[in-house]
């Protein structure tokens, strides 16, 4: 869907739609699935511009960046959008710039594409790697176990050569 200044009147626009993962080509590099996007929101006239708000749910698969597992997420992202008019920002002047204007994108001279802004905010709500659970422990570095699973059979005796020194050390202290 596109939004045009001159679809919206007094009352905020109520929209409803269901995007498509793949057109957004997110995830793909990292092996990850969004499905079933949908965005539920409003879009509204305010002084300087349109503001689009509303909440993007869906689900996340993949596998996990530390463990390697594949799991999947729900997702709910809400946010609020603001697009300002360009003439409302006035280079020349010398004015504090307001967290309200830090936020905000220039309107775009066309329609303002719902898909863009649900991409747009995705990349700013997710991480850059996803990872299963905050308690996934990950991968042991030596032989490869999956920590989650159990101990793996590593010693912690197996150090470093260089660092034999620091091991006398603590033995002795």
């Amino acid at each position: 869907m596109k939004i045009e200044e001159s679809m919206l009147g007094t009352e905020p626009l109520k929209i409803r739609e269901e995007i498509p993962a793949g057109d957004l080509g997110l995830g793909e590099e990292a092996g990850l699935a969004f499905s079933e996007l949908a965005f539920e929101g409003t879009a509204s006239k305010f002084d300087s511009g349109i503001r689009i708000a509303g909440t993007i749910t869906g689900s996340l698969n993949g596998p996990c960046a530390r463990c390697l597992e594949v799991f999947e997420r729900m997702l709910s992202i809400s946010f609020r959008s603001d697009f300002i008019d360009k003439e409302y920002f006035n280079e020349s002047a010398e004015a504090e710039i307001g967290q309200d204007e830090l936020d905000a994108d220039v309107l775009p001279e066309g329609p303002i594409n719902i898909a863009d802004v649900v991409r747009e905010q995705i990349v700013l709500a997710e991480p850059e790697r996803e990872i299963c659970s905050p308690k996934c422990r990950g991968l042991c570095g030596n032989c490869g176990a999956n920590l989650n699973l159990g101990e793996c059979g590593c010693r912690d005796e197996d150090i470093d050569l260089r660092w034999e020194a620091l091991k006398k050390l603590k033995k002795e202290l």
